[in-house]
């Protein structure tokens, strides 16, 4: 009994969370931003680098919600591995059985958790309980059917902008997730960590402005997580 209480004492507690998965945290990042799952494919992979001297542990869960409660029809492998310094870990992901639509794209989380392992040495202490610092990386699983076109880039365009009195409203007509990469209204850059960013397929979201929308103008983050071309919209 003794035993069970040292090991839940000096367990390892996740404190502090990150989703900025385009910036390394203490050496430890990921190999891409987005992963596209089309159908038909077996597998999909994403590489978690270790460039610092820590080892980490390595978790690893596929969600269907942003809120990371609810389990997804996919499975990353290894779910749980030991990230040595200087090393790399390759994620499998693997979808399971599962009907998804198959007339627009499907969206999952990948959340990809790191926590500071603890040697020999630093596990011999007087019983305290041991607090690390970890983060978590949440990268986007979209799934493709074989339905629609295999890149969504020639689409980019067409959202369209409409002004009401209470903003303005963008409508996805694509079967693709459009995300926002850059926004802007009458001139001006709007913060993109204030506004949902993702648009769902055949479907719209309102964007609240104090004044009349005249002019905006994005760009969508493409499959490799880079800016497509400009696009813009002038409203009558």
């Amino acid at each position: 009994m003794a035993k069970i209480i040292r090991i839940i004492l000096t367990a390892t507690l996740l404190l502090c969370i990150s989703e900025n998965v385009s910036a390394q945290q203490d050496g430890i990042s990921l190999g891409q931003t987005r992963v596209i799952f089309p159908e038909g494919e077996k597998a999909q992979a994403l590489t978690v680098y270790n460039r610092g001297t820590k080892s980490y542990l390595i978790q690893n869960r596929v969600y269907s919600d942003k809120a990371l409660r609810q389990a997804a029809p996919f499975i990353a492998t290894p779910p749980l591995s030991l990230l040595k310094g200087d090393s790399q870990q390759i994620l499998r992901l693997v979808k399971q059985d599962g009907i998804l639509p198959s007339d627009r794209e499907s969206v999952f989380y990948l959340a990809v958790l790191a926590i500071p392992s603890h040697n020999k040495d630093e596990n011999q202490n007087d019983g305290n309980a041991k607090v690390s610092m970890g983060f978590r990386f949440v990268v986007k699983l979209f799934y493709r059917p074989a339905n629609i076109a295999p890149a969504p880039n020639k689409d980019v365009c067409n959202l369209q902008i409409t002004g009401n009195s209470e903003g303005y409203v963008i409508s996805n007509p694509t079967p693709y997730y459009q995300t926002l990469g850059r926004l802007s209204v009458n001139n001006r850059d709007v913060s993109l960590n204030d506004i949902p960013s993702m648009i769902s397929p055949l479907n719209h979201q309102q964007y609240h402005f104090k004044e009349q929308v005249h002019k905006v103008k994005w760009n969508i983050i493409d499959d490799y997580g880079g800016f497509s071309n400009s696009c813009e919209k002038i409203i009558d």
